[in-house]
């Protein structure tokens, strides 16, 4: 290792000189510190081209960049007895019953207009007792409503979150090394307070990336209609179902509550505004989940048939698990586990 002196800033008369140790670069020979603005600065021992700022003499950007090369966090892998089971019957059901949930909301916002149009009457002045009767009938039309997309959205969950587990156990059988978080997560992360803001969107995405049908099976993919030529998907499909989802979630809680307090008409004009601004945003976030779900199968049943048609397991077989993949479930579709 070589070494320099370097003086201060003040020449040799102002104390004695500061010393810098320093590294050569290899085939670079040895670096030397830079003069500026009259104080002492090191080059980055990464790229040479921007000074060091930290301890390990690297520069800012070059800490990011070996931030982001940084490989994951690996969770645990597949369980002994874990097997791949088709996605498809589960997915059909659960796209089916998005697509009720997005009815059932359509039917809220027809009800909510009709309600507009009642409390539009009230603030012109209208009253009777035929009035008071057209009242009640879309008072009962939007409570109605409001009672079928809560049904709805429980059989939904239930389904959605079955099928959600089944990809994730899936894609960790596909790629172990592809998930942040534990396989817990794929359940837990809808229920736990605060964190259920991102952590299902991280699970979705995770299942995403192992789910893409890759290189090693590429030879496989002509005969099941998959191109290996096309770049792989990016995230912009689960991050707009997501931000959808989330910002409806919020302003339907927001318009509950303007509806629940509102004591004049015209505060109930207010709240079935934003009750409708809800609706409308929850059926678009049905529609994208139902894409979501419809591209998750879609890639876990082509990425499995290319694996059969291998007729090797994906990803490395556990141990005192058999067969890694049951073929009938995948070649069937029926979600059998076999």
């Amino acid at each position: 290792m070589e070494t320099e002196g370097v003086r201060g800033a003040g020449g040799t008369r102002g104390g004695p000189a500061r010393r810098t140790f320093r590294r050569p670069v290899p085939d670079q020979g040895p670096v030397c510190p830079v003069d500026v603005g009259g104080t002492m600065a090191m080059p980055c021992a990464e790229c040479q081209a921007r000074d060091a700022t930290t301890a390990e003499g690297l520069c800012g950007l070059c800490v990011t960049v070996a931030a982001d090369a940084a490989p994951k966090r690996v969770v645990a892998g597949p369980r002994p007895g874990d097997l791949l089971r088709s996605p498809v019957a589960l997915g059909r059901a659960a796209m089916a019953l998005l697509g009720v949930v997005a009815a059932t909301d359509l039917w809220a916002l027809w009800a909510g207009l009709g309600q507009r149009r009642i409390l539009d009457r009230a603030l012109a002045g209208e009253y009777g007792e035929a009035f008071q009767r057209e009242v009640e009938d879309a008072d009962s039309r939007y409570a109605l409503a409001g009672g079928m997309q809560f049904v709805a959205l429980g059989l939904t969950a239930v389904v959605f979150l079955w099928w959600f587990r089944r990809v994730r156990v899936n894609a960790e059988i596909f790629v172990p090394e592809a998930h942040t978080k534990g396989r817990g997560w794929a359940l837990g992360g809808w229920f736990v307070p605060v964190v259920n803001l991102w952590i299902p969107r991280r699970v979705t995405s995770d299942i995403w990336d192992a789910s893409v049908p890759g290189p090693e099976v590429a030879e496989r993919l002509a005969p099941v209609g998959w191109d290996p030529r096309e770049p792989r998907p990016a995230h912009a499909l689960v991050n707009a179902w997501w931000l959808v989802w989330v910002v409806g979630f919020f302003a339907g809680r927001a318009a509950g509550r303007l509806y629940r307090d509102a004591e004049t008409v015209q505060e109930y004009v207010t709240g079935v505004h934003w009750m409708m601004v809800a609706d409308a945003l929850d059926v678009v976030a049905a529609v994208l989940a139902v894409v979501v779900v419809h591209r998750i199968t879609t890639m876990q049943d082509t990425k499995a048939r290319a694996l059969a048609a291998a007729g090797r397991p994906a990803g490395v077989p556990v141990p005192g698990a058999g067969p890694a993949f049951p073929r009938a479930a995948f070649e069937h579709g029926d979600g059998r586990a076999t």
